[in-house]
C-alpha cells in the first residue's frame, strides 16, 4: 500500500511540477541525498549517428530531420568521413525518421529517393524547409529511423 501511494505521489508531482520538485519530494520521502536520488532517475541518452565509410575514398554525408521547434524538415551537412573510418554526429534528443545522403566526388552518390531535400553542393549548410523550399540542388535521401543511443549507417 505504501509503495502504491509513493508511486501515485511521484506521478502527481511529475505531472504538476518540474523535475526539481519531483527530486525534492523523492529525497524527502526516501531520506536520500540529491546524488543518491538523481542516480535512480533514467536519463535519456543523446541520439548519435555513426556514419561508417566502408570505401577507399573520402565521403561527404548529410542528413535531414524534422525540426519540431520550427515545424519543418531541415537538412544539415556536410560531414567528411575518411576511408574505412567512422564519423559520429550528436543530433541531440531526436528520435524518429531521418534521411541520409552521401557523395564521393562527382560520380558516386548514396540516397535511394525515399525523400528529397535541398543541399548546398559547395559548402556546409543547414537548410530549413528543405523538403518544400525552391532551391538549386534538391537531392535524393534514404530514410532511416533513429532512437536514443548510437545509430549506425554504413556507406559501401
Amino acid at each position: 500500500m505504501m509503495k502504491k501511494l509513493f508511486l501515485l505521489l511521484i506521478l502527481f508531482f511529475s505531472l504538476n511540477s518540474n523535475a526539481q520538485t519531483v527530486l525534492e519530494v523523492l529525497k524527502a520521502l526516501s531520506g536520500k541525498t540529491d546524488e543518491q536520488t538523481s542516480n535512480n532517475i533514467v536519463k535519456q541518452e543523446p541520439t548519435l549517428i555513426e556514419f561508417y565509410n566502408n570505401t577507399g575514398a573520402e565521403i561527404s554525408a548529410c542528413y535531414a530531420y524534422y525540426n519540431n521547434e520550427d515545424r519543418c524538415w531541415t537538412s544539415v551537412g556536410w560531414y567528411t568521413i575518411p576511408p574505412y573510418s567512422p564519423k559520429t554526429i550528436n543530433i541531440g534528443n531526436y528520435t524518429g525518421n531521418i534521411y541520409i545522403r552521401g557523395r564521393q566526388g562527382l560520380l558516386t552518390e548514396w540516397g535511394s529517393g525515399d525523400g528529397q531535400f535541398c543541399v548546398d553542393a559547395t559548402q556546409a549548410f543547414t537548410i530549413k524547409f528543405a523538403d518544400t523550399k525552391d532551391c538549386w540542388s534538391k537531392k535524393k535521401f534514404s530514410k532511416y529511423i533513429v532512437r536514443s543511443g548510437v545509430n549506425k549507417w554504413t556507406f559501401n
